[in-house]
């Protein structure tokens, strides 16, 4: 076991969110635009070419960001907080890594052309790159979220479960993953709160 020290409690976390929001988009996009190898493209599956670009789900897409400011906004135990507090600094450090030594890239270029009003849309295309697919952060950042609520409260857990889902459908929808990126993402996440998270404790000061 290893055990880290506490960097997040009720007093500060709301503070110290901002620096890993800082922490997590630098990561995410230093990896899309600075590494030394070129981009992937993966195979679509069925479900990739059956489900169509449906615009408005960029919002449920979006919604990823307050889903986890509110799970850390929400865990009770103060032990448990800094011990996602880690979590989600490894998984977004691991994933940086793997962005940048093997990169993944959408043909969203497909859809580009397809008419539709959402601004929403039209920005997240323009700023996030089709790159950093597989593992789809998205994914792996909200599942992890909810697990945090397994130790605390199974009510809550199950309704991040379920948006949790839901926000991982919108990856498919809106074009900005794989069928494939959204398995990988959850298996990710379950790799880093069931694996090693089984390792990771936090000290009591």
């Amino acid at each position: 076991m290893i055990y880290l020290p506490n960097i997040l409690n009720h007093k500060n976390r709301i503070s110290r969110i901002w620096i890993f929001t800082v922490i997590t988009f630098l990561l995410y996009f230093s990896a899309a635009h600075f590494s030394p190898f070129s981009p992937n493209y993966l195979p679509l599956t069925w479900l990739d070419k059956q489900l169509p670009l449906i615009p408005w789900t960029i919002w449920v897409y979006v919604s990823l960001y307050p889903l986890c400011i509110l799970g850390f906004l929400l865990y009770e135990n103060e032990r448990n907080l800094s011990k996602q507090a880690w979590l989600f600094l490894l998984t977004q450090v691991i994933a940086f890594f793997i962005f940048l030594f093997w990169p993944t890239i959408y043909p969203r270029d497909i859809f580009s052309a397809t008419p539709h009003s959402s601004f929403m849309l039209d920005w997240i295309w323009r700023v996030d790159k089709p790159l950093n697919c597989c593992p789809s952060l998205h994914v792996a950042n909200c599942f992890l979220i909810s697990f945090g609520f397994l130790p605390e409260n199974h009510r809550r857990l199950f309704w991040f479960l379920l948006f949790s889902v839901v926000i991982s459908l919108s990856t498919l929808t809106t074009k900005q993953h794989y069928a494939i990126d959204v398995l990988c993402g959850f298996l990710f996440a379950c790799l880093i709160y069931f694996g090693l998270g089984k390792f990771i404790g936090v000290s009591h000061e």
